[in-house]
C-alpha cells in the first residue's frame, strides 16, 4: 500500500486550478515544430476539437525556427479555416539551461555521461514551459508528435519520459496525449495521402519545414558510444532514474511557484514570455 504523506494528502494526485479563470476545455495545445509528426498531431486535434493552440518553444541552437510560421499558414490554407489554428512562440532558453546545469557536479558524479542526453533534457524544458503556459491560459489538453520509432530518444520512450510526463501534467489537471505515437514512419505518407505534402517522404527536401536542433548530432554521438555498453533495457532503466530526479525537481519548483511559497521566485526568474 502506498503511504500517504504526514499531511494526509496524496501528493502524487495533487492538482491545482489554472492561474486564470477561463478554462479552454474545448481546445488542444499542440507542441509544434513544423515537422511531419507535430503537423499530423495538429490535424488530428483539428478533426477532434476544431480549436487548436499551436505552441512552439524557441531557444538558441534551434535552426529554421522561421519555418514554423510558414507551416501554420499552410495548415490554415489547407483547411480554409483561419480561426482554428492559433500560434504562439515562447522562449525556453533559461529553463533549458537550468535543466542542463542544475546540481551539475553531484549529478555528474551520480549519473555520469547521462548528462549528455541533451535532446531529452531539451524536451523536458519544453514540456515544463508548456505546462506553465497551460496553467497561465486555462488549457487542459496537451498533445505532441512523439512517435515510437527511435525510442533511444528519451521523449519517445514510455519508460523514460512519456509515462512520467503523463503523470506530471495530470498532477496539475492537464491531460497529455501522444496521438500519433503508433504511426511512426507512416506519418509522412499519411500527410501525402490527404494532399498536405506533395510527396510521401519529405525529410531532407525543400518541403521539410521542421525546426532543426544543431545539438542533435552530439546526442547521436553519445548514443553510439553508450548503447553498446549494455542492453537497451539497461539504458532505459539508467536514463529513467536520471530523469526521475529531474521530474521531482520540476514538481517541487512548480508547486512552490503556484502556491507563492518560499522559493517561488526561483522558477519565476526562469519563465520567459
Amino acid at each position: 500500500m502506498r503511504r500517504r504523506p504526514a499531511s494526509g494528502r496524496d501528493d502524487e494526485m495533487l492538482t491545482r486550478p489554472p492561474l486564470v479563470r477561463g478554462i479552454e476545455r474545448d481546445s488542444v495545445v499542440v507542441l509544434y515544430s513544423g515537422g511531419s509528426d507535430s503537423t499530423w498531431a495538429a490535424i488530428k486535434a483539428y478533426d477532434k476539437r476544431r480549436r487548436v493552440q499551436l505552441l512552439t518553444m524557441t531557444r538558441l541552437g534551434l535552426l529554421h525556427q522561421e519555418h514554423v510560421a510558414d507551416q501554420v499558414g499552410k495548415l490554415k490554407r489547407f483547411f480554409g479555416d483561419h480561426d482554428a489554428f492559433a500560434h504562439r512562440s515562447v522562449p525556453c532558453d533559461k529553463l533549458f539551461r537550468f535543466i542542463l546545469y542544475e546540481n551539475y557536479l553531484p549529478n555528474l558524479l551520480r549519473y555520469g555521461s547521462l548528462l549528455l542526453s541533451h535532446c531529452g533534457l531539451c524536451k523536458l524544458a519544453i514540456h515544463w514551459r508548456a505546462l506553465l503556459f497551460c496553467l497561465e491560459n486555462g488549457f487542459t489538453n496537451v498533445w505532441d508528435g512523439a512517435v515510437r520509432i527511435a525510442r533511444a530518444y528519451p521523449e519517445r520512450s514510455q519508460a523514460i519520459m512519456i509515462e512520467a510526463l503523463t503523470r506530471l501534467y495530470a498532477r496539475y489537471g492537464i491531460a497529455y496525449e501522444t496521438p500519433v505515437y503508433e504511426q511512426g514512419e507512416a506519418v509522412p505518407r499519411a500527410l501525402h495521402e490527404i494532399g498536405f505534402h506533395r510527396r510521401a517522404d519529405v525529410e531532407g527536401t525543400g518541403d521539410d519545414r521542421r525546426i532543426i536542433c544543431s545539438q542533435r548530432i552530439l546526442f547521436s554521438m553519445f548514443l553510439r558510444w553508450y548503447l553498446p555498453k549494455g542492453s537497451f533495457e539497461d539504458y532505459e532503466l539508467d536514463m529513467a532514474a536520471f530523469y526521475r530526479a529531474k521530474f521531482s525537481l520540476i514538481e517541487a519548483m512548480t508547486d512552490a511557484y503556484l502556491a507563492g511559497a518560499e522559493g517561488a521566485d526561483r522558477l519565476a526568474r526562469l519563465v520567459e514570455s
